[in-house]
């Protein structure tokens, strides 16, 4: 996969989209990294904290059909990061996916995905996936603090390891988008904070969409990585996207 390493930018997501639209990109799928985002962004407007030299911020861009077959590119990107992740630290029981794109390690957010699609002038489709790692961030902003958190010591990942994570995750996802399936959902939802099959109190959010925010109940994750949900009036509802909290983690 071709790649191109940055010192710094605004955001990898829009410099690869910029690299595509001047038509000055690679052949696809390619990865861009950068050792800093002075720019980055998240899901729904939200910033992501970049600093230089402390994380992982990459994005890998593709033409659109390669997700054919593949029904969540995020879902996906989440998996890819979650078992590098897990063989980085050597253990997985406190890595956990959090719907629908973020990883977060001992209750703490740790990772934050952000897939995008566009169009050329020709009418031609892309994807982008981008992705925020606080390798070994330590100092955050203040509105961040409580909750996020740092994968591992800098004194304990090697420049050598450092330098190839950022390819490892690329290849693992571009290897699950092109499988034409949807068997690593099955992971996605084994390392997933939602259990629906669990106890009752296990599954509860607060799902908010706009400026409503309701408590619910969780009974699926499906292939698509949408949820089933049960609002607390009784009403079923089917939800592709939205921010929740997740009881025990973001609220008591």
């Amino acid at each position: 996969m071709y790649r191109i390493d940055l010192d710094s930018v605004g955001s990898t997501n829009t410099y690869a989209k910029e690299l595509i639209l001047s038509k000055k990109a690679p052949e696809m799928p390619f990865l861009i990294t950068s050792k800093e985002q002075t720019a980055g962004r998240g899901r729904t407007g939200h910033s992501f904290f970049s600093p230089k030299g402390t994380g992982i911020y990459m994005s890998v861009a593709g033409d659109f059909d390669m997700l054919e077959g593949c029904l969540s590119p995020t879902a996906a990107a989440a998996v890819a990061v979650h078992v590098s992740l897990a063989k980085l630290i050597g253990k997985d029981d406190d890595l956990k996916i959090k719907w629908v794109n973020d990883i977060y390690l001992n209750g703490k957010k740790c990772c934050g995905i952000l897939t995008e699609s566009f169009y050329d002038e020709n009418g031609k489709r892309y994807f982008i996936t981008g992705t925020g790692i606080n390798l070994y961030t330590k100092i955050f902003p203040d509105d961040i603090s409580g909750t996020a958190g740092a994968v591992i010591e800098r004194k304990d990942i090697s420049e050598k390891l450092l330098d190839t994570l950022p390819e490892e995750i690329a290849e693992q996802f571009v290897k699950i988008l092109c499988s034409g399936n949807n068997r690593h959902m099955d992971y996605y939802r084994e390392h997933s904070f939602i259990k629906p099959d669990d106890k009752e109190d296990r599954d509860l959010i607060r799902f908010s969409e706009g400026e409503i925010h309701q408590k619910a109940k969780v009974i699926r994750i499906n292939d698509d990585a949408s949820l089933e949900i049960v609002l607390s009036n009784g009403q079923k509802k089917r939800v592709s996207s939205g921010e929740i909290e997740i009881k025990g983690i973001n609220y008591k």
